[in-house]
């Protein structure tokens, strides 16, 4: 199975929450080539997302703009379903993520 989008909701009191999309179709993340696209992916949106949602869903770490995008990521991959998490982390998502985030 496919999954066109990863993405992950805040819950946020009152407000419909901001929503961070990471394409996911058509790759096969058993791969380590699209592994770490998907990586790039996650970097690029979680900082794009980020640089505008920061003061809402990160208030306490407002001055640190890397806290938002590494739990951002690391929320678009516990979207994943199991199985295709497990191809990422298997392929080396995990360890690449952590590089790209630094």
């Amino acid at each position: 199975m496919l999954l066109t989008t990863a993405a992950f909701i805040l819950a946020l009191s009152g407000d419909t929450p901001p929503v961070m999309r990471v394409p996911a179709a058509g790759l096969r993340l058993s791969e380590r080539a699209d592994a770490a696209l998907f990586v790039r992916r996650l970097a690029d949106q979680s900082q794009a997302f980020c640089a505008v949602h920061r003061d809402t869903v990160t208030p306490q770490h407002v001055g640190n703009p890397r806290f938002c995008e590494r739990g951002m990521a690391r929320e678009a991959v516990r979207a994943l379903p199991p199985a295709r998490r497990t191809d990422f982390y298997r392929a080396g998502g995990r360890r690449m993520l952590t590089q790209a985030q630094r």
